[in-house]
């Protein structure tokens, strides 16, 4: 099964290792990540290169979006356009989509906002994020 990966960027620095787990449990699933965006994206913040441009953001989202099942993503942060847009393009295209909250955000998440029969809202606490992304992949796959 594609899956494709979103999350905020701006918060690389401090998540890349949430982010990583996520990758990482999907693709232990058997799965593969569409257009694995994270490590490209810390190693132009840790090396401070300029950020890519937003039409060239987009073809990758589009892209990896058409060519996923479904769309997991990271929405704990605070509201960012970016990741919303995403989540509402993939469902749009009738992609089921998990979106991951920390127990601790989720009274600020937008995702809990949401009803839409293809959404799951998935709230983890730590140490718990890989058996909601694991869950949901097994779930998916049946």
């Amino acid at each position: 099964m594609n899956v494709y990966f979103s999350a905020n960027a701006r918060d690389i620095e401090s998540q890349i290792e949430s982010y990583r787990l996520i990758v990482r449990t999907v693709q232990e699933s058997g799965s593969m990540i569409i257009n694995n965006w994270t490590e490209a994206a810390a190693y132009r913040r840790h090396m401070n290169l300029e950020k890519l441009k937003w039409q060239e953001i987009h073809r990758e989202v589009q892209s990896g979006i058409d060519g996923a099942s479904v769309v997991i993503a990271e929405v704990s942060g605070q509201s960012v356009f970016g990741v919303g847009y995403e989540v509402c393009l993939a469902l749009s295209r009738n992609k089921p989509v998990l979106a991951l909250v920390q127990r601790e955000c989720l009274q600020q998440s937008y995702a809990c906002d949401i009803v839409h029969p293809l959404l799951t809202i998935g709230v983890y606490e730590d140490g718990g994020l890989d058996k909601v992304v694991k869950s949901f992949i097994e779930s998916m796959t049946k």
